[in-house]
């Protein structure tokens, strides 16, 4: 796989969004929500529809369900505003 290449892209913010923690992760969602650009309701629910295709091919069960209960920690806030 070319290191460029969509797929190994892919991968590497997979791993690299994995090993923040997830303080660091709320701190790039709440950047991402104050650019202003998008009502965290649609955050929220683009976030929910997307997170199957998020996790690359190659993604162990354990990444995946790291990052599902780290999007569900995430979001849950942004549902109540």
């Amino acid at each position: 796989m070319e290191s460029s290449s969509p797929q190994s892209i892919h991968i590497l913010l997979f791993i690299e969004w994995l090993s923040l923690t997830l303080q660091e992760q709320k701190a790039e969602l709440d950047a991402y929500v104050l650019i202003g650009l998008y009502e965290p309701t649609w955050v929220v629910d683009w976030l929910a529809e997307r997170y199957p295709v998020l996790s690359p091919p190659d993604a162990t069960e354990p990444e995946r369900q790291l990052l599902l209960s780290g999007f569900e920690a995430l979001i849950d806030p942004l549902r109540r505003q």
